[in-house]
């Protein structure tokens, strides 16, 4: 990398943190991602290496029900045995 195009590369997120492999069912795998909340919203995404991907989204202050729910939804989105 020259000094140049140093000066341009992007910066590093802060606070984010780096994707984290989740298993799936039995004989699923694993997909990378992570979820995210605050206050009144939650997000739950990834993507396997076969190139599936997944993101959902609710506008909420969920509950556990809720959660869960948003991880059954992944798993089908992504489990090659759930598809």
């Amino acid at each position: 990398m020259t000094a140049s195009s140093r000066a341009h590369a992007p910066e590093p997120h802060i606070g984010v943190p780096p994707p984290a492999a989740t298993p799936m069912p039995p004989g699923g795998g694993v997909y990378w991602g992570h979820g995210g909340s605050m206050t009144g919203y939650e997000t739950r995404g990834g993507a396997t290496d076969d190139g599936r991907a997944v993101s959902i989204a609710v506008t909420v202050q969920p509950d556990q029900a809720t959660m869960d729910a948003m991880s059954v939804l992944v798993d089908k989105a992504l489990c090659p045995r759930r598809s």
